[in-house]
């Protein structure tokens, strides 16, 4: 395969959409990344993760770039249960046809293991957000990050959890630490899902978001942090 476009999450805004939010270079690799994608996908007629081929494209794209592109195809012949779950209402899919595969008829199954994968991860959503993330002064609050934008090795609901420590209005940026592990981070602030719902955090989470906002959080390796199954619905 080709060089690859550099490890970026998918951009699910709208050509116009990014614009309106200044995330126009965020779309054009994303873009670059998705005919990456299709490309491969096209010369493998019948793609599955359990074939070696299937694990290198899980490797070279991710599990979110792979269901984007496929949901992408899929949709033009009409929305399924996957292609919702996938596609955000409203998206334009006429504009994805750049990126769609030219048959799609061997997707189906390929379409199945990739929601199995991707349900496994236990990741978490807008229903664990009490509201989404404006232009307000967000500093002090726990934000729940939008999956689509972590890497394959920290995709997990508690990589999800982020307590914003500069996050003044307005601001491009939110400088942050991530309550899985306790690095300081700074991420867009196109990169949340909106403001967490604290009422929902495991015992472990809260304590750890506690100890974020008096100064004691200590950091954690990946392989150390906690599960948040227990985060409850």
């Amino acid at each position: 395969m080709n060089e690859f476009v550099p490890k970026i999450g998918v951009c699910a805004f709208s050509l116009e959409e990014a614009k309106q939010k200044s995330e126009l270079e965020f779309w054009l690799y994303s873009r670059m990344a998705n005919l990456q994608c299709k490309e491969a996908l096209e010369q493998i007629p019948e793609p599955d993760l359990n074939t070696e081929q299937g694990q290198e494209l899980l490797r070279n794209f991710g599990i979110d770039r792979l269901m984007w592109v496929t949901a992408c195809t899929m949709a033009q012949a009409g929305e399924n249960d996957f292609t919702r779950a996938v596609i955000p209402a409203g998206y334009p899919v006429r504009e994805a046809q750049e990126w769609t595969l030219s048959d799609a008829s061997g997707l189906t199954g390929f379409a199945e293991q990739l929601s199995q994968k991707h349900a496994e991860l236990g990741l978490i959503g807008a229903e664990y957000c009490t509201g989404e993330l404006g232009q307000e002064d967000a500093s002090g609050r726990l934000l729940i990050v939008n999956p689509r934008v972590l890497e394959d090795s920290v995709k997990a609901p508690h990589f999800e959890l982020f307590y914003a420590t500069q996050a003044p209005a307005d601001s491009y940026f939110i400088k942050g630490i991530s309550l899985a592990d306790g690095q300081e981070i700074e991420m867009k602030r196109s990169s949340f899902l909106g403001i967490g719902n604290e009422a929902m955090l495991p015992e472990w989470a809260a304590d750890r978001l506690e100890q974020a906002r008096n100064g004691t959080l200590q950091q954690m390796q990946p392989e150390e942090t906690e599960s948040i199954e227990v985060i409850a619905s």
